[in-house]
Formats: C-alpha cells, structure tokens, sequence
C-alpha cells in the first residue's frame, strides 16, 4: 500500500467560505472507498491517496493512517513552500512602478495618449523580465489605464474593474490578494494588488497577475488529489480537472449573492461536489466521503498567500 507522495502541485487545494477572501490550508489524503469533508476556516490542500487496504482494519488501519498523513504533511509543507515562494517573487513590482514619474502622470492626464503608450511599454519591457501573466495600472476609480497585455483582446485597459475584491481591498486597506477568473481574459489567475502612493497620497493600483496552471498541473504528478480551495470552500485549483469551481456543499443565496457581485468563478456552475466528513481523526485530517469513495485528507495552512 502506498502513502501519498505531495508533488509541487498536484494537491487539491481548497478555500473556505467564513473567511473573508483570503487564506488557506494545504491538505492531503488517502483514498479508498469512503467519503471525507474538511469544515476549515482556511482555505486548504488535500491530497487523497488510494488506502482500499488501511481503511477498515482497526489497529492496523490507524498504524498505516498515520504513516500516510505524516507523508502527506511532508508532501503538503514542499507545496505550501512552493506557492508562497512563487507569489513572492512578484513583490517587488510596485515600488519599481511607482519609481516611474510616468505612471504617476498617467494617472493624472488618463486621455493622454502618448503617455499611455510609453506606461504600457514600459509596462511590458519590466513584465517581460518579471513573468507574471500581466501587470496593469487602475485608476482610484478602478479603471485599467495601462498595461503590459495592451496590445492583446484581454488587455485590461478601458475596464471598470472597481467591484473586484483585490481593488477593493487595494485602495481601503493598501493591498489585496484574490483567486478568480479574469472579466477580459477569462483565464483564472491570482492577483496580487497594491496601492500606489505618490509623496503619501493615494494615486491608483498597481495589479500582478500570476498563472499558477504550471504549478497546478505538476500537482497531478503526486499520488492521490491535490486542491485548493477559497474562503467559500469552492475549489479553485486541483489535480483533478473536474473538481474545479465546485464547492464542497451548497452555497448559501447570500454567498451566491456575493459571488454574483465580485464573479470570482466565471460562468461555472458551481455543481457541489458532496465532501461528507465521516470521521475526524485529528486537527489536521479527517475521513471523508466522495460518492462511494472514502479519503484520507491531511490539512496545511497555505501562510503567505492569504486567499
């Protein structure tokens, strides 16, 4: 029998619904032929790993699940490092923008098309260095001004981005951090956003946006499901294809309401996916039930990113 082994991605991972749009545990898990749910105020990873012979046994069976959780937190601690490490390096952007005497201008003479096009080249020479999938500029309004995707259909540019929680929280709180599809792309993607401060007045926003689907796909290397899911306990990445943008249970009509508002999920259906806690074993795993499959899920918070 053979204990999950966590990949740099392949772990499910999945956010939940209490806490306000940001936070995460990382979990992991073995799978046989019974069902688990993970009820978590952060957003979490689970990794399930097939255990048709652990499951069932008494003593033998708490023996092999606890081999199996501590491979699992082993595997869950390389991915939470992993995408903590990756967000990281996007960091440094906003202080390099707002450096730019010209993005600050931008922000003042908006109908200046000259300007807008040295801000988006400018834009695009650094994002060519840095590898996010764009980087753009807002307006106070949470209106795109520039960005390095500005000669591309999805550029933001023109785009009334203000009801998106990462601009919200950019502007009220200084920075924001959110996991969802892209209104012009279409694309999921995690946003990274700060305000922009020129001599301590607020001027507008600068967004990151990172692709993690490399990250996302090496997760389906890892023995078992890896996914991550946000602070409604919908799975917004996963080993498994199928199990992404569905919730664990029903969504309330007030979550559904919010989610109306911010479209974090594009056009998903946000068919739930019956996670059913069978059994709680410890603080950080439980057994739980998918249909007619139960799963060893081990949890981790995701620290750093905050989703």
């Amino acid at each position: 029998m053979q204990a999950a082994h966590a990949r740099a991605a392949p772990l499910p991972v999945i956010a939940v619904a209490d806490r306000p749009r940001m936070s995460q545990r990382v979990a992991e898990g073995a799978a046989r032929g019974v069902n688990v749910r993970a009820l978590l105020r952060w957003a979490v990873a689970f990794t399930l790993v097939a255990a048709a012979a652990l499951i069932g046994h008494a003593i033998a069976t708490r023996s092999g699940l606890e081999r199996l959780r501590d491979a699992a937190q082993h595997r869950l601690d390389m991915v939470a490092a992993g995408i903590d490490a990756e967000l990281a390096r996007f960091d440094y952007l906003p202080s390099l923008l707002e450096m730019s005497p010209n993005v600050l201008r931008l922000l003042d003479r908006p109908g200046d098309t000259q300007l807008r096009n040295d801000v988006n080249r400018y834009l695009q020479g650094i994002n060519s260095t840095a590898g996010a999938e764009t980087l753009y500029v807002l307006d106070r309004a949470g209106v795109g001004r520039a960005a390095s995707d500005w000669d591309r259909p999805s550029t933001p540019i023109g785009t009334d981005l203000s009801f998106r929680p990462y601009v919200q929280d950019a502007l009220a709180h200084g920075r924001g951090r959110f996991y969802g599809v892209g209104i012009t792309s279409g694309r999921a993607g995690y946003y990274l956003s700060y305000a922009l401060y020129d001599h301590g007045r607020q001027r507008g926003v600068a967004t990151v946006k990172v692709d993690l689907e490399d990250m996302e796909r090496t997760w389906r290397k890892l023995p078992g499901i890896v996914m991550l899911a946000d602070e409604r306990d919908v799975i917004i990445m996963s080993s498994r294809e199928d199990w992404k943008f569905r919730p664990l249970a029903p969504l309330t009509p007030q979550v559904l309401a919010d989610i109306g508002k911010t479209r974090p999920y594009g056009k998903a259906d946000l068919l739930p996916l019956g996670w059913q806690v069978q059994e709680h074993l410890a603080a950080d795993a439980d057994i739980v039930g998918l249909g007619n499959t139960r799963y060893l899920a081990t949890v981790r918070p995701v620290n750093q990113a905050h989703w």
